[in-house]
């Protein structure tokens, strides 16, 4: 696989072992607003396990890599961009297990009145022990990219929920390095860039011998042949009789 891409991530360094020039990976950052009935269904379900409120707070999303789903969370003042998602960031903005442990006592430990808010809280940090959710190949072709991170732009009693997604992103600034190592990362990005998002090959399949080929692509029997005789054959049959008249 060759990668075209204006910045750089971690698995890029697989590349000194060898890669298929013919396989090609575009690796260009968008954002696309979509209604979630449109994309597979499960990446609303690990998004639901966010408890929605209007405090300032950590944000649940999902980052989608060649055909699995993988909850994170991350700091309550992370803004998803360019420039965060494709630069070099000085800190991962990543929370991990423990980090949320310690921002929820910090919040909720001392106020017995809202204990209720700190166990639901804590029900949905198990969200981040599901380690890596399978789901159809579709999603990814509708997003048209290997790589991708989600979230929700509006809770799910609305009438249409529609997700933000941010595609082709650098995967470091997410430490996703510790989910898969550089050559795994770089494996999993070929292969399904060569398999499930493979453009497909639309051309009319050919079958028989090669007069039946070549009527099915619109030959006909005269197709390669002229149907007037061209000068240089009429000159040629004239020489033959003018030849034959003089022996004669």
């Amino acid at each position: 696989m060759r990668i075209i891409s204006p910045f750089h991530d971690y698995y890029d360094t697989a590349l000194s072992l060898g890669y298929d020039p013919t396989l090609i990976y575009q690796r260009r950052f968008e954002t696309k607003d979509l209604r979630a009935d449109s994309l597979d269904p499960r990446i609303c379900e690990i998004l639901d396990e966010e408890r929605y409120d209007r405090e300032f707070r950590p944000r649940l999303y999902v980052i989608g890599f060649c055909g699995r789903l993988y909850p994170v969370y991350l700091v309550p003042d992370f803004t998803p961009s360019l420039e965060s998602l494709t630069k070099k960031v000085p800190q991962s903005p990543v929370m991990t297990y423990e980090n949320l442990v310690a921002w929820c006592d910090e919040r909720y430990g001392k106020d017995r009145g809202r204990d209720w808010e700190r166990s639901r809280l804590m029900r949905s940090l198990k969200v981040l022990d599901r380690q890596g959710v399978e789901i159809s190949a579709d999603t990814f072709r509708l997003i048209g990219a290997p790589i991708w991170l989600a979230l929700a732009l509006n809770s799910r009693w609305a009438d249409v929920r529609k997700l933000r997604v941010f595609t082709n992103f650098r995967s470091f600034n997410l430490d996703f390095q510790k989910q898969f190592g550089a050559t795994a990362a770089f494996q999993e990005v070929a292969m399904y860039l060569g398999s499930a998002l493979a453009k497909l090959d639309e051309s009319v399949r050919t079958v028989g011998s090669d007069e039946v080929i070549a009527q099915q692509k619109g030959f006909g029997p005269e197709s390669f042949r002229s149907n007037a005789p061209s000068e240089r054959k009429t000159r040629r049959k004239l020489n033959r009789e003018r030849k034959k008249q003089g022996e004669a």
